[in-house]
């Protein structure tokens, strides 16, 4: 059905305006508590936005992506919109993990939505816990493991950085036309361009959170292994980011599907995130760009910022060991 609530797009704009302010570094240094601040009421107001999804009943069971209507697209993106706003919050070390755990929650919970829809159609990795990454090595390699894993992470990287400034520029494409002529057509493939880029930016962040959980996970056993005999610090439970009784953003269809196909969907993809872009490069015909735009620049600056992050623990964790 329709949004009938002006409110959900009023708050969603205001939501994406702070989450670009962010994207492209203009919220202040990462510590600031204004930075802070404003990523936090970027939360409330999502939330908000979930609370009237849920009441308006705005998603159904039996449609189809062409069914929903243009102003109700864009509200597939609110998960995307949490996981990124959580991830970005700046809280202590001890607490980070629980952070990163949901906002990789919602980005998980942002692709299994797209791919209910086929709006994307590439393999989703926690559906297949037995294929073991997007790309087999050769057991027989005389190349270290570790090396070998190393260079597929650099080429992943290298593989997003250049997939998401291509569709950044599509995008640009279309923001331009928007002004010319903002019929409804252009504003629905504007919107579908961006639910794309931000399934490739999903991808990537999931990639980041996995790697940023490993080096807590280490620093937590190392914390474990030196901390005196007998003595723990019982700390209470991390604070939920989301609040108390929220309940996270589903769409029923997702639910009811799993029960008829087991995984969820009526066909499960086989390709990799690479192979279904350079798919829809192909038919769409963008894939070819000058310039990183500044919104592709504050991917770089965002992997910038989580590499500082690790350095920061490091050196600080090293210094306590001394």
């Amino acid at each position: 059905m329709s949004v009938s609530d002006d409110s959900i797009s009023s708050v969603l704009k205001v939501c994406e305006n702070t989450i670009e302010e962010c994207l492209q570094d203009k919220l202040g240094p990462s510590a600031s508590s204004s930075r802070n601040d404003r990523l936090k009421d970027c939360i409330d107001k999502l939330q908000q936005i979930c609370k009237l999804i849920h009441q308006q009943a705005i998603f159904s069971t039996n449609e189809q992506v062409q069914d929903l209507p243009t102003n109700s697209l864009s509200l597939l993106l609110v998960p995307a919109y949490l996981a990124y706003t959580i991830e970005e919050i700046n809280v202590e070390r001890e607490r980070r993990s629980h952070y990163l755990r949901t906002a990789k929650m919602y980005y998980r919970q942002f692709l299994e939505t797209l791919l209910n829809y086929d709006l994307i159609s590439f393999k989703l990795p926690w559906l297949h816990p037995k294929d073991s990454g997007e790309s087999d090595v050769s057991t027989t390699s005389s190349v270290p493991d570790n090396l070998v894993d190393a260079a597929q992470k650099r080429q992943r990287k290298i593989n997003r950085l250049n997939q998401l400034k291509h569709l950044v520029e599509a995008l640009a494409k279309l923001r331009i036309e928007q002004r010319r002529n903002d019929d409804e057509a252009t504003q629905r493939e504007t919107i579908l361009i961006l639910l794309r880029l931000w399934s490739v930016r999903a991808f990537a962040q999931l990639e980041k959170i996995e790697e940023e959980l490993e080096l807590l996970e280490f620093f937590e056993k190392r914390k474990n292994q030196t901390a005196s005999e007998g003595h723990h610090d019982h700390q209470k439970p991390d604070e939920n980011p989301l609040g108390a009784g929220m309940k996270t953003f589903t769409i029923v269809k997702s639910q009811e599907q799993k029960k008829v196909f087991g995984l969820g969907y009526p066909s499960v993809p086989t390709v990799t995130v690479d192979e279904w872009f350079d798919q829809l490069s192909a038919r769409n015909g963008f894939g070819k760009g000058p310039e990183p735009s500044k919104l592709l620049q504050s991917e770089v600056m965002s992997m910038i910022r989580v590499q500082r992050r690790m350095t920061t623990m490091m050196m600080s964790r090293s210094g306590k060991s001394k």
